[in-house]
């Protein structure tokens, strides 16, 4: 009998995470968090309740919610290295830089070969102002992932904000070659080339971020290619 109910408790919690991940999908947050919650109740080392709260709790700007919710989820199961990516991810938006580069650094040990481990280290180095440091790690990056246009785009911008604007101009470019509908690396691109005094090729780039969809490089157009 006691197994009998510990099974039925199982299923149940797994039953409201599968509501949880249905209210998810329809963007009710609070619902699904919920759903989640209910199934911590039920099964409290529920790896997947904990992990999907907090994916939920980050796309509702909970970072602090989120990083608690990843944690849980790691000590359930250490060896995920999903979950410490998320938990590195959400404590950079909740500008906790140290901490996300301390969870890179541990699922690149975990998975030395992780593009994403070494892209999101870059990114808190850079928000650190060790543009150096996040360049070496956007590097290893694109030897990994050679098609990740996002991890070009962000070392070009490392490398612009040292003044490297030969490499910077590279990078963007290259980025632009993996997706040509990249609108932030046209924007950027275009203000780095009016800043170098290459107003028409700048002005070029700004008008093909608004077509693609950018009021900012639209707005930009007007104050800096009249």
């Amino acid at each position: 009998m006691i197994l009998f109910l510990s099974i039925g408790n199982a299923q149940t919690a797994k039953e409201l995470c599968i509501k949880g991940n249905v209210k998810r999908e329809i963007r009710d947050y609070k619902g699904a968090i919920a759903c989640y919650s209910e199934a911590l109740k039920k099964d409290p080392d529920n790896f997947e309740a904990y992990f999907n709260c907090g994916d939920v709790k980050e796309l509702m700007q909970d970072y602090e919610g989120a990083v608690a919710d990843f944690n849980q989820a790691t000590v359930i199961d250490p060896s995920d290295t999903e979950a410490l990516y998320r938990r590195g991810i959400a404590k950079q938006f909740n500008e906790d830089f140290s901490g996300a580069i301390a969870d890179f650094t541990r699922l690149i040990e975990m998975d030395p070969n992780n593009s994403d481990a070494y892209k999101g280290r870059g990114n808190a180095k850079f928000f650190m102002q060790n543009c150096p440091g996040a360049i070496v790690d956007f590097t290893k990056a694109v030897e990994l992932d050679p098609e990740d246009a996002e991890t070009f785009f962000f070392r070009g911008v490392a490398k612009e904000d040292m003044k490297d604007y030969p490499g910077a101009m590279d990078d963007y470019e290259k980025s632009i070659e993996i997706e040509p509908n990249y609108i932030e690396a046209y924007y950027i691109r275009g203000l780095m080339e009016i800043k170098l005094g290459q107003k028409e090729n700048g002005c070029r780039d700004l008008k093909k971020a608004g077509e693609l969809g950018s009021n900012q490089a639209f707005a930009k157009i007007k104050e800096l290619c009249q």
